[in-house]
């Protein structure tokens, strides 16, 4: 009898014990539930400290980066600017050495005897036995152009009935150079607002333009550049394009130095880097300048 109520009792404090296990876990169960919820918040909260940090860094980083492209755009403007100066320092003393290599030329040359060949009294605005030929060349020259208009004086010599500019009011100095279609010489112009300024006439041989479809091509081609010299920077400038009998005639920017070709081979064929630099400079100005008009 005392087993079986000994019995009895152990499970009677069995089942209270799980009775009270099974309170237990009823209260712990949401604490189990909240503290689940707290790890979750806690490592979304290690997450957020994590990209914080690289959001702040990213932050320096984008700083710096706006710092250093400021600085660059500061640099490359002051080295615009610096560029800007450089090529109007240039053009100014481009035009400053001009006028001084025409006073000294002009003094030079003032004691020598014409050595030219063409007759300079002839009436450039003559029609002869080549005006056909001419005309066939999309009429190349026939006629002033517009620069040469501008810089004539009326009534300061005299002019054939057209109004064209005649060879004479051109005194030859010296013979510059020959090319395959004619010859260039140095010449003083004889009157009107620019008298006693010196030129480089190009005469080319109508005959020999008009022959090849290449020499019409090239003369149109050379024509239309020269128009734009005036205004471009860095290019020799169509003055006066007018005819004669046998010859077209341009009167363009006389310049001393002679071409860079010559330049080069006077100075041993080598130019150093600043002015290899500089020429390059000169030439994509001009280039430019006439990609744009």
């Amino acid at each position: 009898m005392e087993n079986v109520k000994r019995l009895i009792d152990d499970l009677i404090g069995a089942g209270k014990k799980e009775k009270c296990r099974e309170q237990i876990l009823a209260e712990t169960e949401p604490l189990f539930i909240i503290l689940t919820h707290f790890a979750r918040v806690e490592k979304e909260l290690r997450d957020l400290r994590v990209r914080n940090k690289d959001i702040e860094d990213l932050r320096a980083k984008i700083k710096d980066l706006q710092k250093q492209h400021l600085i660059e755009m500061r640099n490359t403007h002051e080295t615009i600017n610096g560029l800007i100066h450089v090529v109007s320092s240039i053009m100014a003393e481009n035009v400053n050495l001009k006028q001084q290599i025409q006073s000294f030329c002009a003094c030079h040359y003032q004691e020598l005897a014409p050595t030219c060949s063409e007759n300079w009294d002839e009436d450039c605005s003559g029609q002869g036995a080549d005006q056909g030929r001419l005309d066939e060349a999309d009429e190349v020259s026939a006629r002033t152009s517009e620069n040469a208009e501008a810089v004539r004086s009326p009534g300061a010599v005299e002019h054939s009935e057209t109004g064209l500019p005649r060879l004479k009011e051109f005194e030859p100095l010296q013979l510059l150079g020959r090319g395959g279609y004619g010859r260039v010489y140095l010449v003083r112009k004889i009157g009107g607002v620019d008298d006693g300024n010196l030129y480089a006439l190009n005469t080319l041989d109508i005959k020999e333009i008009t022959s090849y479809e290449a020499g019409r091509q090239q003369y149109r081609t050379e024509r239309g550049l020269l128009e734009k010299g005036l205004e471009a920077p860095f290019m020799v400038g169509l003055y006066y394009a007018f005819q004669t009998q046998s010859k077209l005639c341009l009167v363009l920017d006389y310049y001393a130095g002679g071409n860079l070709l010559h330049l080069l081979r006077e100075w041993g064929g080598v130019f150093s880097v600043d002015e290899t630099r500089l020429y390059l400079a000169e030439i994509i100005e001009a280039v430019e300048y006439l990609h744009k008009n």
